[in-house]
């Protein structure tokens, strides 16, 4: 205990300090039972992956994670205190500028394995609040600004990639309840929904049956958002539910470590009694109780559910259920693999029919890098495969959203959502009797040796790229499967634009070398600026409050007017009607080079989130791809590059 307030209460402390000495607002923490009952704004929040690091010190090499002793910089606790100096680096000779780029930068170091500085972690939470929780002139409890409810889907702590700096238990429960704590200060009495991740726990992706270490800790740090109902699931196996809006919607938080093949403590969802299998039984169960009392619901997870992640029979079973619970389920939301990408679930798709290779080798290889040009081709394939509209089921298919992450990966990612706040609620489900929800446990869940001898036969060394691709569709096509009840309702939100329907998001990066570039003299007191870099809107929706005053209590404003203007001010532009901008040559040329940028910004014009709308996205995308038209490849060419948040990386 002492050595954990020694390290995070300093770091709050300092913070606090040195704004307090600038005259900036204090966050002050706030128990959410005492904040008093907000409206709806039609917003949420995901972000995920942020992994603070304590030991990363700017001006340190990028092959030590970015630890030890500074060359070119102060040192952790000087930052706190006085302004850096960088004359040491603008003397340093042209043969040493090489050496400078492999060297840790004051806000992070992009397109590498280091972890976020505490400070990147603090400024992404200070932007957040600062341009999405605004609170009005009148009454500064009252926001005119704000978010629903914020999805957090885990990795809270830094990677076990420095044997010099070996992690402790109680190092990475320190780092997650510092980190809610800074969250909490920021969004008094927005609900929170985090989950687990495969570097939240240790050993880093082995997480044992429960109840166990990790349970019972997360289940104290997590303690005001996990409901008391919830307490024994979340305590038995790392996963819970909660209605973030009462009655209404509910967010379901998943722990996908015991369906991740990187997990050599599970065995995958083969046995009715591992943890994977047991996770399915309660997640099928709760979506039965939450559709029963028309509640709606978003998944969210670390791990994301594509076959190249999961065990084979955690894969099918999954899609099966988020499949035959269409009607009930709203949005899915995941994290871990710091890229920016999207991917369809498919039924009868099968991963235990062409996957089970994979499986099995993955459990004595860890994860290889992402490639650009592996995953842009899988994509490519996955879209390309999607039927044309006058030929495709929509009961068939539902998407699931990958978000980039906070930490320098490639360049830091936030990503803000908008839903159909009106209610207008979708006709009440027609609840289910026992016997209907009944899971037939002897046909889909079998032995697990078959399995384990497959893998034991396998090398001991085998080198793999994993395929986030749907698998092909399988011989049996699910007919196991068929007696089980499908619930799919063309009026329902994720297939119809009504109440609770996701609408879109505005994707937020952070251009990292810029940040370390320009300030010349870098500290806290400045902070960062993240920057637009698209939307999923239209331009008639993003830009609404420019070209329509007075839209109206229930308009559609995905980004604040006031956000909107910085990201014109960025591009020298009073207006995004930049035609109007034009006074001479110069400025004209300047113009149609902004007015490119911000079309690029609603190039793909979703009218909302659901089943249709995205696979229209897929086709379009699949088509842009496969053009010879330099005009329509260059969409495609954009997405590739958005996969790693316009980072530059490539491989």
């Amino acid at each position: 205990m002492l050595a954990r307030i020694s390290v995070f209460g300093l770091l709050a402390l300092k913070a606090a300090s040195a704004a307090a000495d600038r005259g900036q607002l204090v966050f002050q923490s706030t128990d959410p039972a005492n904040v008093p009952e907000r409206p709806l704004y039609g917003r949420f929040l995901h972000f995920t992956d942020i992994h603070p690091d304590k030991f990363y010190t700017p001006g340190t090499s990028v092959n030590d994670a970015c630890h030890g002793k500074s060359k070119a910089f102060p040192q952790e606790g000087q930052m706190m205190c006085q302004d850096y100096d960088d004359t040491t680096m603008t003397k340093k000779k042209k043969k040493k500028k090489k050496e400078r780029k492999n060297r840790a930068g004051f806000w992070g170091t992009g397109i590498s394995v280091c972890d976020s500085p505490t400070r990147l972690v603090i400024a992404t939470l200070d932007w957040l609040a600062r341009n999405w929780m605004v609170p009005s002139e009148e009454d500064a409890n009252v926001y005119s600004e704000g978010v629903d409810f914020i999805l957090w889907t885990g990795d809270t702590a830094r990677h076990d990639i420095d044997f010099t700096h070996p992690r402790s238990a109680e190092e990475i429960f320190g780092y997650n309840r510092w980190a809610l704590e800074e969250v909490e200060k920021r969004f008094p009495g927005v609900p929170i929904v985090p989950s687990v991740g495969n570097n939240d726990i240790i050993p880093h992706n082995i997480m044992f049956p429960g109840p166990n270490q990790m349970t019972k800790a997360f289940e104290e740090i997590w303690s005001k958002h996990i409901p008391e109902s919830e307490r024994d699931a979340f305590r038995q196996g790392g996963y819970f539910s909660t209605e973030v809006i009462p009655g209404e919607l509910a967010v379901i938080s998943l722990n996908t470590l015991y369906w991740y093949d990187n997990n050599a403590a599970v065995r995958g969802c083969k046995g009715k009694q591992d943890p994977g299998s047991l996770h399915l039984d309660w997640l099928e169960s709760k979506l039965i109780e939450l559709r029963n009392a028309s509640v709606q619901s978003h998944l969210i997870g670390h791990v994301p559910p594509t076959a190249g992640n999961l065990f084979p029979h955690c894969y099918d079973r999954y899609t099966d259920i988020v499949l035959r619970y269409q009607d009930s389920i709203v949005g899915q939301h995941f994290g871990h693999m710091n890229i920016d990408s999207w991917f369809l679930q498919e039924e009868g798709a099968l991963a235990t029919e062409d996957e089970a290779f994979n499986s099995c080798t993955a459990r004595a290889t860890e994860r290889p890098p992402f490639h650009a040009e592996t995953l842009a081709s899988d994509l490519q394939k996955e879209f390309d495969s999607i039927p044309t509209r006058q030929k495709a089921n929509l009961d068939a298919y539902m998407p699931f959203f990958v978000a980039p992450s906070v930490v320098p990966t490639y360049y830091p990612a936030v990503r803000v959502w908008t839903y159909n706040a009106t209610r207008d609620p979708s006709p009440p489900a027609i609840p289910l009797s026992n016997e209907q929800a009944s899971i037939d446990s002897e046909e889909e869940l079998g032995g697990d040796d078959e399995e384990d001898a497959a893998c034991t036969s396998l090398p001991q060394k085998v080198k793999i790229q994993r395929s986030h691709r749907r698998p092909k569709h399988g011989k049996k096509k699910h007919k196991k499967n068929a007696h089980l009840p499908r619930h799919v309702a063309e009026d329902s939100p994720a297939r119809k634009n009504g109440y609770r329907t996701m609408l879109g998001y505005s994707q937020w990066i952070l251009d990292i070398d810029r940040a370390n570039r320009e300030d010349q003299g870098p500290s806290e007191e400045k902070g960062v600026e993240y920057q637009l870099e698209y939307t999923t809107y239209n331009a008639k929706t993003l830009w609404s409050e420019f070209r329509e005053e007075g839209t109206g209590p229930n308009a559609h404003v995905p980004v604040p007017k006031a956000l909107l203007q910085k990201q014109l001010d960025r591009l020298g532009l009073d207006s995004p009607d930049v035609s109007a901008s034009r006074t001479s040559w110069q400025s004209w040329w300047r113009g149609r080079k902004a007015r490119k940028h911000i079309k690029r910004w609603t190039e793909y014009g979703l009218p909302s989130i659901t089943v249709d709308h995205v696979l229209e996205w897929g086709r379009e995308l699949a088509a842009s791809a496969g053009s010879g038209k330099r005009k329509k490849r260059g969409v495609w060419k954009r997405f590739v590059d958005r996969i790693y948040t316009e980072s530059g990386a490539t491989d």
